[in-house]
């Protein structure tokens, strides 16, 4: 036994180099030691891997210039900062310093970058940005390290992508130094998640080229002024990569930043200035989570397609929460019926239609398939935006369809997906993975109503890869432009397969938990619990597979690979 344990002792020495052995030690002997700190051990270069990645030679040779920002009590944190530098397997970089001369490091490669109190961070910064000689920037706090693999695997992504702007995977580090807690998995760049949330937050490397292009940092945002600078960025055009290892370890810290939010407002609002964009931003109840209500002036048409086939009190609570608790009125409604029995529901029908001057009945006498039931009601259609409806659900808020109107009328956007919850409160659709479970799958699925989720996403307005159907709007025109719903796929992933159809024409998926809606799925249909429906379901992910290869391939952009495809709760990989 205390054999075995030497081995595995030394085994891990020699992987991974003596001071993160005495840091496992450590937490090994306390007891502290986390799932995640384990996971990042067992996912970290080994030291000859590292010593190997020292010896590549990448044809890539950009220096990198790491500015850090140093305060009254940093001196020792900004050396372990610098000391992670030190044992990067690129070597091409510079340290700068910025601080009062009090605060200078005493080692000669740091140059140090003195500045006045009065100065307003994003003078001190440009000042920084102007003695640097390197070609791309990474701004740090003083204690917060990088991976010793960072600046390598950065180099290479931008010479594989030719990016302007790089961000990575991030973590922190316990305030002890002893272990590795609260990891943030990023996806790839993803426009409504940044207006919701800073979720780059640190990491992000910057061409200095571009940093100047767009005139550095501005004053007038305060300790906002990095987040503005993502945007201008994001404006300009530049191509912004993302590598999804955690390279990047933030020192943690107790410290709240009560003007944040503030600064983070107005710089959502000068951004959708600048975009010429009709926007209102709010906060939320969420700590750094703002919200986003776009404009819907015109007050266009809403076509809303049901399809139908009996269930009648179903219907009539969708109905009714459409006509009496949604406060957007210029709407109409076209009922999709699909081989109904009961002679009530054609009564229904007909009472509705006579009371309801903008509900009509449409008749579709083919099978059950869900692609041409829709298809065929879109073609009665007269207005602008269609919002595909399942007939099992029910409008919570009554700014529902504002909310998913406001987004789809944006030039980039091609469909807007709801949040949806099963009748007792828990989540049943908070946008959708693709390769969850094997080809797609819910986000979040029975998360209960009030929990926050990982990093609060399924409270943040964002893109997906794809949403639901089962409460979906897109415009008219790039519904008939990508030729609706593909029929040969009757049930299951059509809707899926909408979305990357819109996406291939280069549209935005969007997300928005500010429409909710109860949804009491798939009554109307019933379950596939027979041979036939098993069978076709199976046919229909072969379909799928066979479309869409790519994206099964190599990962859904806006989930992150080191999160699971098992469960939809986005927890680690194991």
């Amino acid at each position: 036994m205390i054999k075995d344990k030497l081995f595995r002792a030394a085994r891990f020495y020699k992987r991974h180099g003596l001071r993160n052995f005495m840091v496992h030690l450590i937490q090994k002997t306390l007891g502290v030691e986390s799932d995640y700190n384990k996971w990042f051990l067992r996912h970290a270069p080994d030291k000859s891997a590292l010593n190997a990645q020292a010896e590549i030679k990448l044809s890539f040779k950009a220096k990198f210039s790491v500015i850090v920002m140093a305060g009254s009590d940093s001196q020792q944190r900004l050396k372990g900062t610098f000391l992670s530098l030190t044992e990067q397997t690129y070597a091409n970089w510079e340290l700068l310093s910025i601080g009062r001369e009090d605060q200078k490091l005493s080692d000669s490669g740091v140059v140090f970058v003195e500045y006045d109190k009065n100065s307003q961070i994003a003078e001190i910064l440009n000042r920084a940005a102007e003695k640097c000689s390197g070609d791309y920037i990474l701004f740090m706090q003083p204690g917060d390290q990088l991976a010793p693999n960072a600046l390598f695997e950065i180099a290479s992504e931008i010479e594989k992508g030719g990016y302007s702007a790089v961000y990575t995977d991030e973590d922190k580090i316990e305030a002890s130094g002893i272990r590795h807690i609260d990891p943030i998995f990023k996806p790839d760049f993803n426009l409504d998640l940044l207006r919701s949330t800073n979720y780059i937050s640190n990491s992000m490397v910057i061409s200095r080229r571009v940093l100047r292009d767009i005139g550095g940092f501005k004053k007038e945002y305060g300790e906002g002024c990095i987040l503005d600078l993502y945007f201008r960025i994001f404006e300009s055009s530049a191509a912004i990569g993302h590598i999804p290892k955690v390279l990047y370890h933030s020192k943690q810290t107790s410290a709240k930043n009560e003007i944040a939010q503030i600064d983070h407002m107005k710089v959502l609002r000068d951004h959708y200035s600048r975009m010429g964009i009709d926007a209102t931003v709010s906060g939320s109840n969420l700590d750094g989570i703002l919200r986003t209500r776009f404009s819907t002036d015109g007050n266009p048409l809403v076509s809303v397609l049901i399809p139908n086939k009996d269930h009648i009190d179903d219907l009539d609570k969708c109905l009714n929460s459409l006509l009496n608790r949604s406060s957007y009125k210029n709407m109409e409604i076209i009922i999709i019926e699909n081989n109904s029995t009961d002679k009530s529901t054609f009564e229904y029908y007909d009472r509705m239609s006579r009371t309801h001057k903008n509900i009509s009945v449409m008749e579709y006498k083919g099978d059950f398939n869900y692609s041409a039931i829709n298809n065929y009601g879109a073609g009665f259609s007269k207005g602008e935006y269609i919002l595909l409806l399942n007939n099992d659900t029910e409008i919570i808020n009554a700014d529902c369809i504002e909310e998913m109107l406001g987004h789809c009328m944006r030039d980039e956007v091609g469909i807007v997906g709801a949040k949806l919850y099963y009748g007792d409160g828990s989540v049943q659709h908070a946008g959708v993975i693709i390769g969850l479970g094997g080809i797609a799958g819910h986000a979040f699925v029975s998360l209960k109503k009030g929990d926050s989720g990982y990093l609060n996403r399924e409270n943040c307005t964002q893109n997906y890869s794809a949403v639901t159907a089962a409460c979906m709007m897109t415009k008219k025109s790039i519904y008939e432009s990508v030729g609706g719903l593909t029929e040969e796929m009757q049930v299951a992933f059509n809707d899926i397969d909408y979305c990357m159809k819109v996406r291939k024409k280069g549209k935005l998926v969007v997300y928005t938990p500010y429409a909710e809606l109860f949804h009491y799925e798939s009554k109307s249909r019933g379950q596939d619990d027979t041979p036939e429906k098993a069978r076709r379901f199976n046919s229909e992910v072969e379909r799928f597979a066979k479309r869409w290869p790519e994206i099964l391939k190599d990962g859904d952009p806006y989930y992150n690979p080191n999160l699971t495809l098992v469960r939809p709760d986005f927890s680690i990989k194991d």
